[in-house]
């Protein structure tokens, strides 16, 4: 299991840095939805792995979930930083306000306001 798990500690790296800068950024449904696919790939590992590869599929499945998680993860993070180099650009800067270049991110201080409801 070690050895399964130590080759597969550089995906989990990427799902870690990915899912904490898209989470800094304030977009909270990308990580979420990598936590829910986490637990279901690890579910579906355990009832398809287990009883054909036994003790080996139950270390397969915790970096194969790994895996999972990082494609949502990923992609958002990709899209955050496309956003953000564009808004960086000279060409672009000029024409967009940064309200509309920083629109994506949300910072936490507006989500727990005393105004709202």
């Amino acid at each position: 299991m070690l050895l399964v798990h130590g080759v597969c500690y550089m995906i989990l790296a990427l799902l870690f840095l990915c899912r904490f800068t898209v989470q800094g950024l304030g977009q909270t449904l990308m990580p979420t939805l990598a936590g829910v696919m986490e637990l279901v790939i690890r579910t579906i590992a355990a009832f398809l792995l287990v009883p054909k590869l036994e003790f080996l599929g139950a270390a397969i499945a915790t970096p194969l979930s790994w895996l999972g998680a990082l494609a949502p993860v990923a992609v958002a993070w990709f899209l955050a930083a496309g956003k953000l180099k564009k808004c960086s650009s000279g060409a672009k800067a000029a024409v967009l306000e940064p309200e509309e270049c920083l629109s994506f991110i949300r910072p936490l201080s507006d989500n727990f306001s005393p105004d709202k409801p």
